[in-house]
């Protein structure tokens, strides 16, 4: 009689293939809709290694320059950085999903292949989780995140929009206007040293901009005649950045320099799954991630505006 409660040897080889193929499928999962875990808004990096449990950086101010020397010279100006230092505690992250051992042995009879979507969903609810933290951060593990749920978990400083409502303004020239001023300002008031490759808007400004034409040209939106006058910036939208603080009406946008050396996210240790552990009637697989956090080290390298009247 058939035991329900172990696998035999062929099944065992069956299921080790099997479950590689379905992990395949699953590391190279890509969900580009999860903008921040995606690495689309900030670069994402994981320099500290996998068993790095403390990250150190600096909250970096470039302090120096150069002048003409004669040869010979002993007296050349020192270029150094200055900042606070920063520490990030590593966060592990972690979910798991099973296959029942009769599963097992029906799929390895029929020669079928393992259903795959289980694991398809535990790699994007970590995905979701990290996106989630990169977004709003913990304030429980004091975790920083773009818009922060508390003061002290908001990574990027909230600045006023001096320009004109994007959700709501009407006139074409105005929006297109204000939004060329405000990544020429981008550049202008950090000297040229940070220059806008990527706009992340509400998707209350997205709509709006995105249906509000030229009276010249029916057919160009604002962020088409954006496109084109700034063709090397990227544009794009997030849920998260409208009703601010739960707040209805309430919208952000971001205006970033995507360099990895600037600002990025790090984890350590990407999506793994483990090796499955037999536990009662099913094979259990636990996966892991590893999340360091947001790391600004140079914090004009991305903005965040709002509408709201004073912060």
């Amino acid at each position: 009689m058939k035991n329900q409660r172990q696998l035999d040897a062929n099944e065992a080889v069956y299921f080790t293939g099997a479950l590689e193929k379905v992990l395949t499928q699953v590391y190279e999962k890509q969900y580009p809709d999860l903008l921040g875990a995606s690495g689309r808004i900030f670069p994402i990096t994981s320099e500290a290694g996998e068993a790095a449990d403390i990250i150190k950086w600096h909250y970096l101010d470039s302090v120096g320059t150069a002048k003409i020397i004669t040869d010979y010279s002993d007296d050349l100006p020192m270029v150094d950085v200055q900042g606070a230092e920063q520490i990030a505690t590593v966060k592990d992250l972690g979910n798991s999903y099973q296959y029942s051992v009769r599963e097992i042995q029906k799929a390895a009879m029929m020669n079928f292949p393992l259903e795959s979507a289980r694991a398809v969903m535990a790699r994007r609810a970590m995905d979701e989780k990290i996106d989630q933290l990169i977004w709003y951060g913990d304030a429980t593990h004091n975790i920083a995140g773009i818009l922060g749920t508390t003061p002290a978990t908001r990574g990027l400083v909230e600045n006023v929009n001096p320009y004109s409502n994007f959700a709501t303004e009407t006139n074409f020239k105005t929006a297109l206007s204000n939004l060329v001023k405000l990544v020429n300002n981008f550049k202008t008031s950090t000297k040229g040293t940070e220059t806008v490759s990527t706009i992340v808007m509400s998707e209350s400004m997205w709509d709006n901009l995105d249906s509000l034409y030229s009276d010249d040209n029916p057919y160009i939106s604002v962020l088409d005649a954006f496109r084109t006058k700034r063709p090397n910036i990227e544009l794009l939208s997030a849920r998260q950045l409208d009703n601010l603080d739960d707040v209805a009406g309430d919208y952000g946008f971001l205006l970033i320099n995507k360099d990895s050396s600037k600002i990025s996210v790090e984890i350590p240790g990407i999506f793994r799954s483990l090796e499955p552990e037999k536990r009662n009637l099913a094979y259990v697989v636990d996966n892991i991630a590893r999340f360091g956090g947001l790391l600004i080290r140079v914090p004009l390298s991305a903005k965040l505006y709002t509408n709201r009247a004073s912060v």
